[in-house]
């Protein structure tokens, strides 16, 4: 049975890399016919949207009210208790004779090795070497490392461990290719990777079947780092009075506000992608993806899943606010063809002052303090809400994959060994003395902390931003992880040097409006909206979603172009059905629907 499906997983792979490649050398042919001109008169009176407005903003609070309560995972549940184990003191005692595993690995330009050193042998290499007596030998390192793992899974070649995606990870579990780590896990990890991964139950349970663990989530940086905001630029904010954007018709009054004062051609940029529409679909109450990320998929209030795409009231009701703000010129007219490059600089040349984004942006816009001066930066708001409703932001299934394993390897406890190491070097050291920052540096450094393949885990950011934060605030310099006081150092270089470098940083976490400190806020007060696919995509969905979307985008650019009234989305969600969208959703249904 085992060799039938290892037949079938190879088949699906190579097809898989077949439509990769023709999607690769069509894709940017596909996203230039799809986007309409702008030069089209509005389709819709304003007194036709402003009916529409309301009749969508009523169907919107229902729905999310029946959504939000269904669409979170158990995030109170325990690990798994077959890996219930509070940690090895003792992980880092060193192995008697030298032991070798084999491994796999990524290459990248952003890797920038010491002279002499590679992918093979570095400092990371060396550690493990001198410090565990473990030596890794690098089978093979690929620059598109995913298609060629596809390949070794197919012919089943693996090395004794790798990383994976979330896909890959369920092909290998049904094909019986990855080893039991329970017991490695539960003899091996040290207190602190118990302890980082306590934190993460739901994420950490997925790597569990019939009760066994076959594989180390990698993690992610938090929750906490996905809720988008809008950004508005400090000293404009400042000289307009500072007035509340709690709601939409606040937000578009600041938008007239800047354009008038600051004489400026629109209010706000956009890109053929759509990005800011996506980014603050979450003011409407819509949630028709994280962001600009993954899917989300909600609660249809029936009992099954459907898409955020077809949250059709709430789409609509954010589809009547940009189309009227197209119309009336608060929109740049010819985004259609921009790229996100060109909405960065409309920010740093001061052409606008205001933009859709994530919790990261304020590392994209830093020249704009170059150019106008330290107060000219853009700070993160929460986003508007189109009834004064509070806003629940989408989270999705972000786990950056698994270390796994290749079944009938030995010595798999090598693996949580160097994982544990990972976080020790990264998240430990300096506070527990073992290292100090400038032995630290070089392991995190020109990128050498992505250089450890399957030895790697992330680190949430929340426990560190509170810390953060808290210092900040009260003057102290008090730290339980290397990570938190990384980044204050590092936040504390713009507060008493107006240091430009660090000005990212202190976006994200400086202050008590920064974008991570507000996201915590969003965690404490439970205004997180969870997908419903809590776990790998489905193999429709990663064939035909990319499909899929583009007819969602080349839509919804129409009606913000005023090239087709509001009502147009119906159609749009018909065709979406159709092509594909049905058949996408019956799939998440049957895999994480109600059984």
């Amino acid at each position: 049975m085992k060799k039938n499906l290892l037949t079938s997983i190879a088949a699906a792979i190579l097809a898989a890399i077949a439509i990769a490649a023709l999607s690769a050398c069509g894709g940017n042919a596909a996203n230039t016919a799809a986007q309409p001109t702008a030069q089209t008169k509005a389709a819709t009176t304003a007194a036709a949207a402003t009916a529409a407005s309301a009749a969508t903003t009523a169907a919107a609070v229902a729905t999310v009210s029946a959504t939000t309560a269904a669409a979170t995972p158990d995030t109170n549940v325990a690990i798994n208790n077959a890996a219930a184990t509070t940690g090895n003191p003792n992980w880092n005692t060193p192995y008697t004779d030298t032991v070798t595993v084999t491994i796999a690995n990524d290459e990248s330009p952003s890797f920038m090795f010491a002279p002499g050193e590679s992918i093979t042998d570095n400092l990371w290499t060396r550690r493990w070497k001198q410090t565990y007596n473990v030596e890794v030998k690098t089978l093979w390192t690929s620059s598109d490392y995913a298609t060629k793992l596809n390949l070794a899974i197919a012919s089943q070649d693996l090395p004794d461990m790798f990383r994976c995606d979330n896909v890959q990870f369920q092909q290998i579990l049904q094909a019986g290719l990855a080893e039991d780590l329970t017991d490695a896990y539960n003899k091996m990890a040290s207190p602190g990777i118990v302890s980082i991964m306590s934190k993460d139950p739901e994420m950490v349970n997925t790597a569990f079947s019939d009760g066994r663990m076959y594989g180390m989530p990698r993690l992610h940086y938090g929750y906490e780092c996905q809720p988008n905001y809008v950004w508005v630029r400090k000293d404009w904010y400042e000289q307009a009075g500072k007035p509340e954007i709690k709601t939409v018709d606040q937000f578009e009054a600041l938008m007239r506000t800047f354009k008038q004062q600051h004489n400026t051609a629109y209010a706000i940029s956009c890109d053929k992608y759509l990005e800011p529409f996506f980014y603050m679909a979450a003011g409407f109450h819509a949630y028709p993806r994280d962001g600009y990320g993954p899917r989300m998929w909600v609660d249809d209030g029936n009992g099954g899943i459907m898409s955020g795409y077809e949250m059709i009231p709430q789409m609509k009701s954010e589809l009547t606010a940009w189309a009227k703000w197209y119309k009336d010129g608060l929109v740049r007219p010819d985004f259609t063809d921009l790229e996100n490059s060109d909405m960065v600089a409309d920010i740093v040349s001061g052409k606008t002052g205001l933009d859709g984004g994530p919790q990261w942006d304020g590392w994209a816009w830093t020249d704009v303090v170059k150019n106008f001066g330290n107060e000219a930066y853009l700070e993160p708001h929460d986003l508007p809400s189109i009834d004064g409703q509070t806003v629940m932001y989408p989270i999705s299934f972000i786990n950056d994959g698994y270390n796994v394993v290749r079944k009938g390897a030995k010595n798999a406890d090598i693996l949580i060994k160097l994982i544990d190491d990972y976080a020790y070097v990264l998240n430990e050291a300096t506070i527990t003395g073992g290292m100090t920052s400038e032995q630290v540096l070089p392991f995190t450094s020109n990128n050498m902390h992505h250089t450890t393949g399957p030895f790697k885990i992330l680190f949430r950011s929340y426990d560190d931003v509170k810390q953060v934060i808290d210092n900040v605030d009260n003057n102290k310099h008090n730290f339980s992880t290397g990570y938190s006081r990384s980044y204050y150092d590092e936040l504390m270089k713009w507060i008493t040097n107006k240091d430009i470098t660090s000005l990212g940083r202190y976006v994200q976490m400086g202050f008590d409006g920064a974008s991570l400190v507000r996201a915590v806020g969003y965690e404490d007060n439970g205004q997180y909206l969870f997908t419903k696919n809590w776990g790998a995509p489905t193999q429709e969905e990663s064939d035909n979603g990319s499909i899929l979307d583009d007819i969602i985008n080349e839509g919804v650019t129409q009606i913000i172009t005023n090239q087709q009234p509001v009502d147009y989305y119906d159609t749009i969600i018909e065709n979406w059905r159709s092509a594909g969208g049905d058949a996408m959703k019956q799939a998440v249904n049957a895999k994480y629907g109600k059984k």
